[in-house]
């Protein structure tokens, strides 16, 4: 499919556009009100909760009644990615109470419950909206301390709020200007931040993602990403429910510890739309055995997207190979750019054009400059701006629009974008309030990434923040990873982190890379190896090169890796290494 047609489609919709998620539900639920919206399968085999487009309408209305004297305060949503979250999302919206989401709590998930406290007192939570399970075990192990702020509020039980016939939720029922949801930040660059959404932009965006993927009623998609993330938040739950069409969603758990059954999945219930971050297809390369590679077809398997963290284009190669038996085609590929300050996606590729992989010359790249070259660093394209976005390419320092094929930070203005973040008025300005200073146009959000454009489609290079200069040169972090795994089989793929520490008269080059399990047993050859390769590829010489156990480099609850967590680590000689030897 064309860019011009998801265009087409983004405008004939003008009046879907103009209602909200309630109400658009509402209107399913009166026309179709037996199609499925929603199939979940708890083990990613079976068949667990199925909901037709009627019974979320009543369920959502039975707990939008329950909440409705909370209308405009902020509701924290603590649950596993299932029915239960989806049921008390759409009550909230229903409602218009503000939905904040978080990680389930759990005692077997380091950080969860302190990261859900942040979250509570900083959108200033008025109640707390979770399953009867996890509400019954708060006051024992999951929220021990009274003098949390999460003990201190009042807890619904959701699951026990839907028996019985559906009331009207509450009048008037929201608007598109008014808020429905703050969603947080990774916190992959710093401390989280929240990010208000208003009925409104989780419409657009809605739309902007079903317009380029042409999807229709009887699509349907499968899902295992987190749905307290805007990746899977967009993708399973509200791009679905605005189009009308079945979603298919496992838990993360599943897919990680079995990922040949999301696969399954696919075949199973011949979903056309399914996708993840870049590490997804690596762990189905690496963990799908051949032989449960010949149950699977995924020929109907048309858009494979990919998204949420730096895409390598041998990851993606690897997968089309390995899976090319299955029917499975390249041109599947869908690479995407975007970030929870505008909502989700700001860009992505045409449906049925794969990666757009093309190649640009390193040392050009680290001047500034996208040349293309037949060797040298390989880079994915993340696509055009979808809907009425506008991507420009901007000098961080003049404030002005870049030459084209010139790299400078990645501005985006349209309607996904947030107005600001949450009750913080200091990084708004700075990041919501970008405006072109010779001709004043803006405002733009300002993304801290670095791209260019090329044919009108974007290429992201790194972030301005963790950009590695050595001697004038600009080195960009993800390019060094991606060359120190290729450059040793006892290497595990996208856990590898550099930066650069003060150096004499120059910054200095630090890897962390995890090993493999069972490959610590040669650690000067591994180093030799990364050593050779950065300086074939790159260049410069690696001052420290630290091999770590595995699961031992800091990332996101979404797998993004923390460099800057990873710097301090190092700066402090906290960096747990696999063997002493390794530690030079």
């Amino acid at each position: 499919m064309s860019y011009t047609e998801s265009r087409e489609i983004w405008d004939r919709e003008r009046a879907r556009r103009a209602q909200t998620i309630p109400e658009i539900v509402a209107s399913h639920a009166a026309s179709r009100p037996n199609a499925l919206a929603f199939t979940f399968l708890p083990d990613g085999l079976e068949v667990g909760t199925q909901l037709t487009f009627a019974e979320l309408d009543r369920q959502a209305r039975m707990i939008a009644g329950a909440i409705g004297d909370h209308r405009g305060h902020r509701a924290l949503l603590v649950y596993p990615s299932g029915a239960d979250f989806v049921t008390a999302l759409l009550g909230c919206l229903y409602a218009g109470v503000v939905a904040v989401h978080a990680p389930l709590i759990s005692m077997e998930a380091a950080g969860t419950a302190s990261r859900a406290e942040l979250i509570s007192t900083d959108c200033e939570a008025a109640l707390v909206l979770a399953p009867k399970a996890v509400a019954d075990e708060r006051e024992t192990s999951l929220v021990p301390d009274q003098d949390s702020p999460l003990a201190k509020l009042p807890w619904y039980a959701t699951d026990e709020l839907t028996s019985g016939e559906g009331a009207m939720y509450p009048d008037p029922p929201p608007r598109r200007g008014d808020l429905a949801m703050i969603q947080y930040t990774s916190g992959s660059t710093g401390v989280a931040r929240g990010v208000p959404l208003e009925h409104g932009h989780l419409v657009d965006q809605a739309c902007g993602l079903r317009a380029r993927a042409q999807s229709r009623e009887d699509t349907v998609s499968v899902g295992w990403a987190p749905l307290f993330h805007d990746l899977g938040l967009f993708a399973n739950v509200l791009t679905p429910l605005y189009g009308g069409r079945q979603s298919v969603i496992l838990p993360p758990w599943v897919f990680l510890r079995w990922p040949e059954r999301w696969l399954a999945a696919i075949t199973r219930h011949s979903a056309s739309i399914s996708g993840g971050p870049s590490f997804a297809y690596e762990h189905c390369v690496r963990k799908v055995s051949p032989d449960e590679r010949r149950q699977l077809d995924l020929s109907r398997w048309t858009l494979a997207f990919v998204g949420a963290e730096p895409i390598q284009p041998v990851v993606l190669e690897r997968f089309a190979g390995a899976f090319a038996s299955t029917g499975f085609s390249p041109s599947a590929f869908c690479p995407g750019y975007g970030l929870a300050e505008a909502s989700c996606v700001v860009s992505l590729r045409a449906t049925g054009t794969g990666a757009g992989v093309r190649t640009f010359e390193r040392r050009a790249l680290g001047t500034g400059a996208a040349v293309e070259a037949r060797s040298g660093r390989r880079l994915v394209s993340a696509g055009l701006a979808l809907a009425e976005h506008e991507l420009a390419i901007v000098d961080p320092v003049r404030l002005s629009r870049c030459p084209t094929d010139t790299i400078g930070e990645v501005w985006v203005r349209g309607p996904f974008v947030a107005r600001g973040y949450w009750r913080r008025p200091a990084d708004q300005e700075v990041t919501f309030s970008g405006y072109l200073a010779d001709t004043r146009e803006g405002p733009f959000l300002r993304t801290g990434d670095l791209g260019f454009l090329l044919d009108g489609e974007l290429f992201v290079v790194g972030r301005i923040k963790e950009l590695i200069i050595i001697y004038g040169r600009n080195i960009y972090p993800d390019d060094v990873e991606a060359s120190v795994q290729a450059s040793h089989p006892a290497l595990r793929p996208g856990c590898g982190a550099a930066f650069s520490v003060p150096g004499e008269g120059t910054e200095w080059l630090v890897v962390m890379q995890e090993l493999r399990r069972g490959r610590a047993d040669a650690p000067n050859e591994v180093k030799a190896a990364i050593r050779r390769t950065i300086a074939h590829d790159h260049g410069v010489d690696a001052h420290r090169i630290l091999l770590l156990p595995p699961g031992a480099l800091p990332k996101t609850s979404s797998g993004k890796i923390r460099r800057r967590a990873c710097r301090a680590s190092f700066l402090r000689g906290a960096t747990p290494v696999a063997s002493q030897a390794a530690h030079t």
